[in-house]
């Protein structure tokens, strides 16, 4: 049997990590995360916010609290855990 070897193409893999198509899915998953952990809050008037920027190798999605309310439910409630929980299943397909 013969061996065969591999070569990592790692700029292409940074040119992928990097795409519209890459920050377009991570902007439906920043959306959905930041609205489930709206759902999770005890509090009707928190919010939570999103925002998707390229690193140096990769494109990047932040989830955070917008406002008090938010913050109080980080820890009253675990609302951004549990969303993004809720979200992140292994049998959900993120990325086309």
């Amino acid at each position: 049997m013969a061996k065969g070897k591999f070569v990592l193409n790692r700029s292409g893999i940074i040119e992928m990590f990097k795409s519209d198509a890459m920050q377009s899915a991570l902007d439906e998953v920043g959306a959905a995360v930041a609205q489930a952990a709206k759902a999770a809050s005890s509090d009707p008037a928190a919010e939570f916010g999103y925002r998707t920027h390229v690193a140096s190798f990769t494109a990047i999605v932040n989830v955070f609290p917008a406002n008090a309310e938010a913050v109080r439910g980080l820890f009253d409630d675990n609302a951004l855990i549990k969303g993004a929980g809720t979200v992140a299943s292994p049998t959900k397909k993120i990325v086309p």
